[in-house]
């Protein structure tokens, strides 16, 4: 049992996610297999709760039901979207700031870059924070990071989730 929250993603098809995902938490969280309440109230002591709107964009299910729900959790509004257009959509009708976009690199359709390139003209404001399974994505889209591209490779912990998302909403431009 691993002792923290941890979310961890391989190779394996969406289908054997679903029927195990490798999703762990510590045993202060109440139970193997879910997030626990305990170890995301102690990130919130740890951390700065969140406030900000999120848009979280995330083609495998299971994972993006998990993260969003430790978003919500942590304090912060999410707007969840299963890939690009549908993410340009829930842009569009939302009607307050999103202060981020949060976004897997690789998703079939519309890549993550190519949905940030297409919300950031008309939310000039949103930062941006991509995630991948891949971390060779980011070079090879972007060529070398700079220090405007925020990425966190998976498997991440929610604890360096939650404080990669405090530095990229508190860093002023």
């Amino acid at each position: 049992m691993i002792q923290k929250a941890n979310i961890e993603t391989s190779s394996r098809s969406a289908a054997q996610r679903a029927h195990s995902p490798a999703i762990h938490a510590g045993a202060e969280s109440g139970g193997a297999g879910t997030v626990g309440n305990l170890a995301l109230k102690k990130l919130l002591i740890e951390n700065k709760p969140g406030t900000e709107t999120i848009l979280y964009v995330e083609d495998e299910g299971v994972l993006r039901g998990v993260i969003a729900d430790c978003l919500i959790q942590l304090g912060y509004r999410v707007l969840s979207a299963d890939d690009g257009e549908h993410a340009l959509t829930l842009a569009a009708d939302h009607k307050g700031p999103i202060d981020l976009l949060l976004t897997d690199v690789r998703m079939p359709e519309m890549s993550g870059p190519e949905l940030a390139a297409k919300l950031l003209p008309l939310r000039p404001a949103m930062k941006v924070m991509y995630v991948s399974g891949y971390p060779d994505d980011i070079v090879a889209i972007h060529g070398s990071p700079g220090p405007d591209i925020v990425f966190l490779a998976k498997p991440f912990t929610i604890k360096l989730l939650a404080a990669k998302l405090r530095e990229v909403l508190e860093k002023q431009e």
